[in-house]
């Protein structure tokens, strides 16, 4: 009577457990995917700001490496690496463009390819 009574609490509880992993799980990967503002507005010289669908790149690029090794994960630090000269002009935007173009060489749906496409005409007048 005993074991049968054991049996169950250890069923119960690997149960538990099972359920608990599996909603840690689902619910970290979104949690962790969607990471920052969802879209970013970057500076662009004199080209119109350009629009970066932040978490979509999230869900698609392999970690946060890929884009982030050029610069840090804070607001304004691209500009700030321009300022400094720790950035070239074009280099993020040669980053994204080479990413795109290499996933869709790839077969793969990507981001944009043509200047306005990012560059939006209506962000200009936003622009600081």
């Amino acid at each position: 009577m005993k074991w049968k009574g054991f049996l169950i609490s250890c069923v119960l509880f690997l149960a538990l457990v099972g359920l608990w992993v599996g909603i840690a799980q689902s619910g970290g990967t979104s949690d962790a995917v969607h990471q920052g503002p969802e879209t970013l507005i970057l500076n662009s010289g004199p080209m119109s700001p350009s629009l970066v669908p932040h978490w979509k790149h999230q869900e698609v690029v392999d970690g946060c490496a890929p884009c982030h090794e050029l610069f840090p994960q804070q607001r304004g630090s691209v500009d700030a690496l321009k300022a400094e000269g720790q950035l070239k002009k074009k280099q993020v935007m040669n980053r994204c463009l080479a990413c795109h173009k290499q996933k869709t060489e790839a077969g793969n749906r990507t981001g944009p390819v043509r200047c306005r496409d990012c560059h939006r005409k209506e962000l200009k007048a936003s622009k600081p």
